[in-house]
């Protein structure tokens, strides 16, 4: 997969993630605003669905911190390595 390939899907990626978070934040507002109260099974829906994209967001989040530090720190590491044994 090129940088190219990689970028769409990023992109794609952040504008759904945009969407669902701008949807999640009016819905809120809203029902705040005009002091609705929802029935207690919305309110066990919201707060399990809040729970799973706060959940998923926290691993992404953990995956790509260890990616960028341990995996990518190892992998330059090895490139340097061959590099300066394909150079002896």
């Amino acid at each position: 997969m090129n940088n190219n390939d990689n970028r769409k899907r990023n992109r794609k990626v952040g504008i759904i993630l945009g969407l669902v978070f701008i949807g999640l934040f009016t819905a809120t507002t809203l029902g705040l605003v005009f002091g609705l109260d929802a029935p207690p099974s919305v309110k066990t829906i919201v707060s399990v669905i809040t729970t799973i994209i706060a959940s998923v967001i926290g691993i992404f989040l953990i995956g790509a911190a260890f990616y960028e530090i341990i995996i990518k720190t190892v992998m330059d590491w090895i490139e340097k390595r061959l590099a300066r044994r394909i150079q002896e």
